[in-house]
């Protein structure tokens, strides 16, 4: 989605890239999928460990 995002922005709003917050998005999209990405797999951990350590 973050990749849909930043290439609709590069291809359809050229003019506009240099604006908040398209400008962050843009500059940080290899961040925000990072955290993206650790927030999913910590939620899938914390899960796990609650299903395997329920009595």
């Amino acid at each position: 989605m973050i990749k849909w995002l930043v290439g609709f922005h590069k291809k359809n709003n050229v003019k506009n890239l240099n604006r908040q917050p398209i400008k962050f998005v843009v500059e940080n999209e290899k961040n925000i999928y990072n955290f993206a990405a650790g927030f999913y797999w910590i939620g899938a951990v914390i899960i796990s460990f609650g299903i395997l350590t329920t009595e």
